[in-house]
């Protein structure tokens, strides 16, 4: 949460209860009237009359005696025997830490912490509440029960946490920034949901109203829209659900990829029960980078009906192949049924009545009749995904201006951008096809997809609408494979023998990211099918010492053979490039008989190991 600096003391910076000092928009305070507690050495109290803004006083907070309102823990901690005078005071209700109000007139998400010495103080943070002392105190008296809320009155719940103008319907607590990005997200939830998230290095909601001790299904949304993160280790986290650990090191990025759904959901026998108090409590807790998320939808579990009737079995599946079989896909984007694979925020489409010329183009008519209709924003995305990584592809867009306002020169314009590349600038539709209700194609050969699988086609409107009547992807490779053999989510049903995954993609950004992971054991082999036994390849192994009990000449050394060739007889990656750096061997080899490549790595000093594994062919 905070940026805490040890020698505060020693600078004579702050005043010693300070703890943190966190970056916040900051406020004008209005000093005492804005006070809700103040710090007395390492403890928060309450203030004496505490406005409590807009409901903040029934919020729910975990103590060693179980959940109590804020207004109860405030009155069981009781207040300092010389009260806050010449103390330090704090806008929020716990000197800074939370939880916040979300009175407006408060500003406490803007200014949470001191207010008692000008803007400078608003993120001057200082001591929590001391509820190890809770003990010592004197039971209170007991609570006139509230009424249960009504059965349908938290049986459904959805939080957009990371709106802005977000209004917390449950109790949030941690310092937390939210981030809206302008970029689309594959999702099947409106995406809108999924742009924004609210980050933290830890922070927690406790929503209340549920059925006491009844179970519910959780669904935590999340997706890695911040581009610096759109990479393996930069963002990982924790979840905590009742306190309890349910999911580990997460790393959106890694489950899904950029800019695509991920859900994280707790049913059946992960389903989660209520407390006795009827509370939901969520956490989310960073390990590398803050931890953030999108949407909470919880809703009862389906544990607490009579399960469905068994479905029959499923077909056994076939078994995987890692080649690139020939692939055409097709996406009609100005129909209006068409399901976009993605389009950047509001889009239109339009149908013309008019037969689409030939134009320039060679078109079948199937292809020109797609043409009489486009979908248009000032922005469209489309990302194609479950593509064969690094593989290459042929894009066709199609084209036609058959918006008659439009019929004129330079009336629309566009960019046109592959995978972050820009492929076109300034494209101006009618002119290019040479008139009205006329085809145009742009065409773009030997397009590799990303490391992902994916094709990400940008279509910016510099004037008017960027516009596109269809997409047709063809696969340019027939046999191409990639393998990100260090992987965690690795196919390992191409991998006979005993190995693990091993990587440090955090501490290893010196190298691109397929090299900071690899696959390591004493004798395993890739096994990979489906290519021409008649043709030669370009095989590709890359390597990278990270560990570093090895990044020293001769502590790892193997033997490499393809289809029991030896072609690499004492491999020595540190002696080859030194410690964590990459090193690419290719070899030009054709397949055995039946179509295989058989790729085996023997150990001869330590254990052997390859970050990727490239086919291509020649």
């Amino acid at each position: 949460m905070a940026q805490t600096d040890p020698n505060y003391l020693a600078h004579g910076l702050y005043h010693p209860d300070i703890q943190a000092v966190v970056p916040v928009v900051g406020a004008n305070p209005g000093g005492l009237r804005w006070a809700n507690s103040y710090s007395v050495g390492n403890k928060c109290y309450c203030m004496p009359k505490a406005t409590y803004g807009l409901g903040i006083a029934d919020y729910p907070v975990e103590t060693p005696r179980g959940w109590m309102t804020v207004k109860e823990a405030c009155e069981m901690l009781g207040g300092d025997p010389k009260g806050p005078s010449g103390r330090p005071i704090y806008n929020d209700i716990q000197c800074g830490n939370g939880p916040p109000s979300w009175d407006p007139k408060e500003l406490e998400h803007f200014c949470p912490g001191r207010v008692d010495i000008g803007k400078s103080g608003c993120g001057q943070i200082g001591p929590t509440w001391r509820f190890d002392e809770i003990s010592t105190l004197p039971v209170p008296p007991p609570v006139s029960p509230k009424p249960p809320p009504p059965p349908s009155s938290q049986e459904s719940f959805f939080q957009d946490i990371g709106a802005k103008d977000e209004k917390v319907q449950g109790i949030l607590s941690g310092q937390t920034w939210t981030y809206q990005s302008s970029l689309s997200v594959v999702s099947k939830m409106d995406q809108k949901y999924l742009q924004t998230h609210r980050s933290g290095s830890k922070f927690s909601y406790v929503i209340r109203g549920f059925t006491p001790n009844k179970k519910y299904r959780v669904e935590l949304g999340m997706a890695e829209v911040w581009e610096p993160n759109c990479e393996r280790g930069k963002r990982i986290q924790k979840i905590l659900i009742q306190n309890n650990l349910v999911m580990d090191n997460l790393d959106v990025y890694a489950s899904a990829g950029c800019r695509k759904e991920f859900l994280a959901v707790f049913d059946g026998n992960q389903a989660i029960q209520a407390t006795s108090s009827g509370t939901i409590k969520i956490t989310m807790e960073a390990i590398v980078e803050n931890a953030m998320l999108s949407t909470i939808k919880i809703e009862p579990a389906s544990s607490n009906s009579p399960p469905p009737p068994p479905p029959p079995p499923p077909p056994p599946p076939s078994p995987p192949s890692p080649s690139a079989s020939s692939t055409k896909i097709v996406i009609d984007a100005g129909s209006k049924d068409e399901k976009p694979i993605l389009a950047q925020g509001q889009t239109w489409t339009f149908l013309s009545a008019s037969n689409i010329k030939q134009g320039k183009t060679s078109l079948e008519t199937s292809d020109r009749a797609m043409l009489r209709s486009h979908r248009s924003a000032p922005i469209l995305t489309y990302i194609i995904p479950n593509l064969v990584p690094r593989a290459k592809y042929k894009i066709d867009l199609g084209f036609a201006e058959v918006w008659r306002p439009n019929c004129s020169n330079g009336m629309r314009i566009m960019d046109i951008t592959v995978n972050g590349s820009t492929k076109k600038t300034e494209l101006d539709v009618y002119s290019a096809a040479g008139g009205c209700e006329t085809a145009y194609v742009e065409s773009y050969s030997d397009i590799s997809a990303d490391s992902q699988g994916d094709l990400v086609i940008e279509l910016t409107a510099t004037k008017e609408n960027a516009m596109v009547s269809y997409i047709e992807i063809t696969s340019v490779s027939s046999d191409h494979v990639f393998i990100d053999a260090g992987s965690s989510d690795e196919n390992t049903s191409l991998v006979s023998g005993i190995t693990r995954a091993y990587g440090s993609p955090s501490k290893t950004t010196g190298i691109p990211v397929e090299f900071r992971t690899h696959r390591w054991g004493s004798n395993f082999t890739y096994t990979l099918d489906g290519f021409s036994s008649s043709e030669t390849y370009f095989v590709s192994l890359g390597f990278s010492e990270i560990y570093s009990g090895s990044c020293a000449d001769r502590m790892r050394r193997f033997r490499v053979k393809i289809n029991g060739q030896t072609v690499e007889s004492q491999l020595d990656v540190h002696r080859s490039v030194g410690c964590q750096k990459a090193l690419i061997k290719t070899y030009e080899m054709k397949p055995n008989s039946q179509g295989k490549f058989e790729i085996t790595f023997e150990a001869i000093a330590n254990n052997a190991m390859v970050s990727y594994i490239e086919v291509k062919e020649k």
